[in-house]
C-alpha cells in the first residue's frame, strides 16, 4: 500500500540522519534511535514482503486457503529482531554505566538537535496517517511503530540533553536502558498477542453472542444452535456453527440456507472463513474430536 511504500522510504532517510547523529554525538540514547530506525527499515521490508505475498494469488494449488497468515508471521519475525537489538542495547549501556570511569557530559548541539527534532516531526505525521487505516494489520503494525519512533525520539533528546545541562554523564546511558527497556516491552507484547493469534485463540465473548445473535435471527427454520465456536486462525476468525433443522425439511432448502448463512458470517469483518453444519437432531455423538 501507500502507506508501507512511504513510511519505507521515510525510514531510508531517518537511517542516513541517525547515523550522521550517531557519528557526531556519540550518545548511546542517540545510538539506540539509530538501532531504532534500522529496525525500522527492516520492519518496512518485512511487512512490504508479507503484504506482497498475502496479496499473491497465483499459488492457489498450493496455498488454497490464500497466505493471510504471512502479515502476522512477518510481525512476529520483526519483533524478535526488535527485542534482540535492544537487549544488545541495554547491555552496552549498562557496560558504560558500570566501567568505573567518568566521562564527560554527551553534548548535542544545534544541528544535531534540529535533525532529531525533524525525525520526530515525520514519525509523528506517519503515525497520525497510518492509524487511520484500520482495515490493514501491517499499516496498523506500522502505526504503532510510528508512535513508539515518537516517544523514543522525545526521550533520546531529552535524555543527553539533561544530561548535558545537569552535568551528569551517566544520564545518557540510564536513558538508553529506560528506552530499550520500553522498547522490548512493547514488542514483546505484540509478538505474544500475534502468537495467540496464529495458534488458534479463542474468540472474544462479544464476538460469539454477536455470531450466536445472528444465527438465531437469521431464520425460523433454526430450531436449535448446537454449536458456536470461533477462533483465530492469524488475524481473522474461523467460525464454525452447528443448527438443527426440522427432519422434513427439504434438501435443497437445508443446503440453500446453510449457505446463505455462511455466506452471511463471512460478511462480517471479523470473520475469514464460516462452516455451517446442518443437523436434524440435536443428540448426536460429537462429530470432530
Amino acid at each position: 500500500t501507500l502507506a508501507i511504500n512511504i513510511s519505507f522510504l521515510a525510514n531510508i532517510v531517518l537511517v542516513v540522519i541517525k547515523v550522521w547523529t550517531v557519528l557526531l554525538s556519540d550518545s548511546l540514547a542517540v545510538l539506540a534511535s539509530m538501532i531504532d530506525s534500522l529496525m525500522d527499515l527492516l520492519s518496512g521490508a518485512i511487512i512490504w514482503y508479507s503484504a506482497r505475498l498475502r496479496s499473491n494469488t497465483s499459488d492457489g494449488h498450493h496455498y488454497p486457503v490464500g497466505k493471510a497468515r504471512m502479515e502476522p508471521l512477518g510481525i512476529i519475525v520483526f519483533a524478535s529482531v526488535m527485542v534482540t537489538s535492544f537487549i544488545q542495547v541495554m547491555l552496552q549501556s549498562f557496560q558504560r554505566l558500570f566501567a568505573g570511569v567518568e566521562e564527560a557530559p554527551v553534548d548535542l548541539g544545534v544541528l544535531i538537535l534540529a535533525l532529531l527534532a525533524f525525525g520526530i516531526m515525520v514519525k509523528a505525521v506517519l503515525w497520525l496517517w497510518c492509524r487511520t487505516m484500520k482495515d490493514s494489520p501491517s499499516v496498523q503494525a506500522l502505526a504503532q511503530d510510528h508512535l513508539n519512533d515518537v516517544v523514543f525520539n522525545v526521550f533520546t533528546t531529552f535524555f543527553p540533553v539533561a544530561g548535558q545541562f545537569l552535568g551528569l554523564w551517566w544520564l545518557d546511558a540510564v536513558g538508553a536502558i529506560l528506552l530499550s527497556i520500553y522498547i522490548i516491552t512493547e514488542w514483546t507484547g505484540t509478538c505474544l498477542h500475534n502468537i495467540r493469534r496464529l495458534t488458534g485463540q479463542a474468540a472474544t465473548p462479544a464476538d460469539i453472542q454477536q455470531l450466536t445473535y445472528m444465527t438465531y435471527r437469521f431464520s425460523n427454520l433454526i430450531q436449535v444452535i448446537d454449536t458456536v465456536r470461533a477462533y483465530y486462525v492469524g488475524d481473522g476468525l474461523f467460525v464454525e456453527i452447528d443448527i438443527v433443522l426440522p427432519p422434513d425439511t427439504p434438501l435443497s432448502q437445508a443446503h440453500d440456507l446453510g449457505e446463505s448463512l455462511q455466506s452471511a458470517l463471512e460478511k462480517l469483518d471479523t470473520v475469514e472463513r464460516a462452516f455451517v453444519h446442518i443437523d436434524y437432531d440435536a443428540v448426536h455423538a460429537i462429530e470432530h474430536r
